[in-house]
């Protein structure tokens, strides 16, 4: 333990740093938190000292994570996610109604949790514990109640169910294209390009997508990377260039205008979402209410 107290930064800075990191601003992670955005930059800095490193790049009106920064937020997500669903599963008592759905970030932020007030209005008494974590950790299929996923191919068990395949194309905000006029791919690979660092999905890179369609792009790629879709969202609907949106997390800002499709085409992958019920917890009523609602939500979505 010792060994641990040693080398472990304060635990208080943790928290505040994954707020900060996962929204890319102080100001909202100190609204999540309930405290001053001093607090959490106080935090920061504490964090920064400790390590010895800057987490974050720090410019007037924006703030962006170093490499180093992006690096320890991946850690300490896993970490702090990992302890969170342990918690919840110690505080769980015989015979409660609580339901743990585990998920993505990504998928959490943009299809669910906007439709999962329409759950709580059928199922009142059921207490829906969201648990989004980016990258994965263990097996994560097995601990809670429900599971979705994305996935290529088919996961393993024995009830999966497809929601919906996914279709990538390019988005970024309104303001963005003011006083533009984007001529077609080779127009766009001109505009600043803003990037998802995440090996696992390659076709959700632009020299992978823009290749499918025939257009080169340099080795190199100028143009800011995110560690996940939920900061490079954030990013485009900002202004700060163009970004590849998936359709289905992509509908809501879509349809309310905050993002727009500035060239028409689109690659359909072979990756899906699939919700995965495990077999220990499939005569637990919630989860089947749950799934079941779910594959209602997706069919809707599908036909948007």
């Amino acid at each position: 333990m010792d060994g641990l107290r040693k080398t472990l930064p304060p635990a208080g800075t943790l928290v505040a740093f994954e707020a900060a990191a996962r929204h890319v601003n102080f100001t909202r992670a100190a609204e999540e938190l309930s405290v001053s955005q001093a607090a959490v930059s106080k935090h920061v800095q504490t964090l920064e000292r400790d390590l010895g490193v800057s987490l974050f790049h720090r410019r007037p009106r924006k703030l962006a994570l170093t490499e180093e920064g992006r690096k320890f937020y991946q850690a300490v997500t896993v970490s702090l996610r990992h302890m969170a669903q342990v918690a919840e599963e110690l505080r769980q008592l015989p015979g409660e109604a609580r339901l743990i759905v585990s998920t993505t970030m990504a998928f959490a932020s943009y299809w669910l949790l906007p439709r999962l007030a329409r759950f709580r209005t059928r199922y009142p008494e059921v207490d829906v514990v969201l648990l989004a974590s980016d990258p994965y950790f263990g097996d994560v299929s097995t601990t809670p109640h429900v599971s979705i996923r994305f996935h290529r191919p088919e996961p393993p068990g024995d009830d999966v169910r497809l929601l919906f395949g996914e279709e990538i194309f390019p988005v970024c905000s309104p303001a963005f294209l003011e006083g533009k006029a984007v001529s077609g791919l080779s127009g766009l690979a001109q505009e600043p390009l803003l990037h998802l660092e995440e090996p696992r999905l390659e076709p959700m890179n632009w020299p992978v997508w823009l290749a499918h369609f025939g257009i080169d792009l340099p080795e190199t790629l100028q143009g800011p990377k995110f560690p996940n879709f939920n900061e490079v969202m954030f990013a485009a609907e900002n202004g700060q260039g163009v970004s590849l949106g998936w359709r289905h997390l992509c509908d809501d800002a879509l349809a309310t205008g905050r993002l727009v499709r500035p060239v028409e085409e689109t690659l359909n992958t072979q990756w899906a979402y699939y919700l995965l019920l495990p077999e220990r917890h499939q005569a637990f009523d919630q989860a089947q209410a749950f799934a079941d609602w779910v594959e209602e939500e997706a069919a809707v979505s599908r036909g948007s």
